[in-house]
């Protein structure tokens, strides 16, 4: 890591909120570097960091920063961090296109409840990283209205272990193939997917420790460990 930006943006994807990181101006740093980290390689997110604030901001910084001034340190501090995170959030902002801020106003309106009381509460039980998977997929569907489409793609993205099958007969009948014992945050996840994306007609079937059985399939007919449907 090098710049601010991709601090907060690793800071996000950990699930870490842009408020708990603060910055500090450094008091010695590398001239060829923003971030004064103790571990150049360094992969995790620590909430204090340490910014060479001549590197990229020369004429914000040059007073406030200046080391012969001693008066007021606790503000001129706080200053420092409120600036430099307004700078980073430009930063991370500069980056995206048109379709990530539409993700992100997606994902916002879902956190603000305008999707309903029950989405509001289950977008909670994702990542970030999450969270924008299901706003982009969200975005698509609206695009070409292809819902089903959408939904396997993200069910799979989300959860890359289920098995997804569609009853041949029934139009809009699923049945999810989980693998692992039932919990009850995964079934939420997965009812916030069917809710946002499948028409209220749709049914969703889950199994999850024991598989179907499928007749002419030997590995899902085993006594006592396959499901009958």
């Amino acid at each position: 890591m090098n710049y601010i930006w991709e601090l907060i943006v690793l800071a996000q994807q950990a699930g870490m909120d842009k408020k708990e990181l603060r910055f500090a101006c450094a008091e010695s740093f590398s001239p060829y570097m923003e971030l004064s980290l103790p571990l150049l390689n360094a992969h995790e997110v620590e909430p204090d960091a340490e910014i060479n604030p001549y590197y990229r901001f020369h004429d914000v910084f040059e007073e406030l920063c200046d080391v012969e001034n001693t008066d007021d340190a606790e503000l001129r501090g706080t200053l420092f961090d409120i600036a430099v995170h307004f700078l980073g959030n430009l930063d991370v902002l500069q980056g995206m296109n048109k379709r990530e801020f539409y993700t992100r106003f997606l994902v916002a309106d879902m956190e603000n409840g305008l999707f309903g009381e029950t989405i509001q509460e289950r977008i909670r039980l994702f990542s970030a990283k999450e969270k924008d998977i299901i706003g982009l997929h969200l975005l698509r569907c609206y695009e070409t209205g292809e819902a089903e489409y959408m939904w396997k793609e993200t069910v799979k993205r989300l959860f890359p272990g289920i098995l997804l099958y569609a009853k041949s007969n029934s139009e809009g009948e699923f049945l999810l193939y989980l693998g692992r014992g039932e919990d009850n945050a995964v079934k939420e996840r997965l009812q916030l997917l069917q809710e946002l994306f499948l028409p209220l007609s749709s049914q969703v079937e889950l199994f999850w420790s024991d598989h179907i059985g499928v007749i002419g399939v030997a590995e899902t007919m085993r006594l006592g460990e396959s499901v009958l449907y």
